[in-house]
């Protein structure tokens, strides 16, 4: 294994840990694994490639390991499944591209998608740790999950990088080139049509939370009042700006009263985390919703997880009332679950999840990102503060993207593109200009030998006569100078 080589999985493998799931720079995703792609497309043993790309895949979850690893021991085992998911498809990449670039690069992207989403099925974490999830921040790509869900996100976030690698590589190969690019445009004109629909209702959210208390009302019962009393203050100081609904993280207090009484009191809807206790040492994840003159409404959350909530007992019912649905944290790794929600037209989906603060934005139509605040349809926010849910934003951020100036980077690119094609082109004109005078030299040998036995006249060039005799010196030759550096 060459240098070269772990140098360009350590590069891939550093983006990939600062964009995938818990990483702050998503978009990253689409240019993290050019890296390792250059280098294994032109590797020749398929030991060194699936133990570069495994590196990379280790490397990519190094977020659910810092952030996880201490709380759900299981995380490691779901990283090490990631990583063997990720080498095994660049292993098939790589296995097709002398192939056929165009076959590799669709190969690759089909199967992180369609591994994603059996895993999902068949995995108690749903579709925790999916690529897709990288791209929630872009918005024209992000509207394909409103036609194939997080498993459409994954595709072309992977798509992307493996058809830029094969264009570095293969510049003029332009079937391999349109067979990605293509599907890659498709995905933004409709996600640029959908942005620019009509604005749907605005309905003002407002997200509250508090690192302090992240926990311990179920560790210190006694001071669940104290909690109570703090959230209290805040929710009254945020009803002066109206919202429809107040939301806070999941689990943050025991069962209370109080934010019935609020409700009254201010005339709005409260979402809390209840942590209920069941007896016999069972506890349930409840969202409890409050509303003014009416008996409040409790979702338990369905999926819990794995090693973390083995005493809590999982919900079976959905809540939902004025097209608003509930949900709680790791639900959204169950898109299928989620579009049970569809029979009852739901419009907005409100999410308690374990802490708004340190968790990122996250939403689309019929999935979502773990643990964080979420919403169905429009821009996403998971900071505590107010929100007005609507897709006016989404649309603010489309038509910034629209008005940024195209033309230098356009310039830049067409440059370096030409600059690549010559480059290459140069290349091609030194190998022919080898190949000539190997032809000469091995001419040359023989030519006095051919006219000493009357094969060949004195002023007669070799090549017409002996044609094939040449061309057959000329690949022996070459053979035994790629022996001899082989074994140099």
């Amino acid at each position: 294994m060459k240098m070269g080589g772990v140098i360009a999985a350590l590069v891939s493998g550093a983006v990939l840990a600062v964009s995938r799931d818990t990483g702050h720079l998503g978009f990253l995703v689409l240019v993290g694994p050019v890296p390792l792609f250059l280098h294994v497309l032109g590797e020749r043993r398929a030991l060194n490639t699936f133990v570069l790309a495994y590196l990379v895949g280790l490397m990519a979850e190094a977020g659910p390991l810092y952030f996880y690893g201490g709380i759900i021991p299981m995380v490691y085992g779901i990283v090490a499944l990631q990583a063997l998911f990720f080498a095994l498809s660049v292993l098939l990449m790589w296995t097709l591209y002398p192939r056929s670039p165009t076959l590799a690069v669709f190969a690759y992207a089909v199967a992180t998608g369609a591994i994603e989403l059996l895993y999902s099925y068949v995995s108690p974490n749903g579709s925790f740790g999916a690529l897709g999830y990288a791209l929630v921040d872009i918005l024209p790509l992000l509207q394909i999950a409103s036609l194939a869900g997080v498993s459409g996100l994954s595709f072309l976030a992977a798509i992307i990088p493996a058809g830029i690698a094969t264009l570095i590589r293969q510049p003029t190969d332009y079937l391999a080139a349109s067979a990605w690019i293509l599907p890659v445009l498709a995905a933004l004109l409709f996600g640029f049509w959908q942005l620019a629909q009509p604005d749907g209702e605005a309905v003002r959210v407002a997200l509250l939370s508090n690192d302090e208390f992240a926990g311990v009302a179920t560790d210190e019962p006694d001071r669940n009042e104290v909690i109570v009393a703090d959230f209290r203050q805040n929710i009254e100081q945020v009803a002066s700006q109206r919202p429809a609904y107040i939301v806070t993280p999941e689990k943050m207090f025991l069962p209370t009263s109080e934010f019935a009484q609020l409700s009254v009191k201010l005339n709005t809807k409260i979402v809390a985390g209840i942590d209920r206790p069941l007896g016999n040492g069972q506890r349930s994840n409840t969202a409890e919703l409050t509303r003014p003159d009416l008996s409040a409404l409790t979702y338990d959350k369905h999926y819990l997880i794995p090693g973390l909530e083995g005493e809590y007992v999982p919900g079976k019912d959905l809540v939902s009332v004025d097209r608003v649905g509930i949900a709680i944290c790791k639900d959204m790794d169950f898109p299928q679950f989620l579009r049970t929600y569809r029979g009852r037209h739901i419009g907005l989906l409100l999410v308690p999840a374990w802490d708004f603060h340190c968790r990122r934005k996250t939403a689309w139509q019929d999935g979502d990102r773990t643990g964080r605040g979420k919403r169905l349809r429009g821009r996403s926010h998971s900071q505590p503060g107010l929100v007005d849910v609507k897709r006016q934003q989404r649309q603010d951020h489309s038509r910034d993207f629209l008005r940024k100036k195209p033309r230098q980077s356009c310039r830049f690119g067409i440059a370096w593109y030409r600059g690549y094609l010559l480059c290459k082109q140069w290349r091609r004109l030194r190998l022919v200009a080898r190949h000539r005078l190997q032809w000469i030299a091995v001419c040359r040998a023989d030519s006095q030998a051919w006219v000493a036995q009357g094969r060949l006249k004195a002023n007669e060039p070799p090549w017409p006569l002996e044609r094939d005799v040449v061309i057959a010196k000329i690949v022996r030759m070459q053979t035994e100078q790629r022996a001899a550096n082989s074994r140099s």
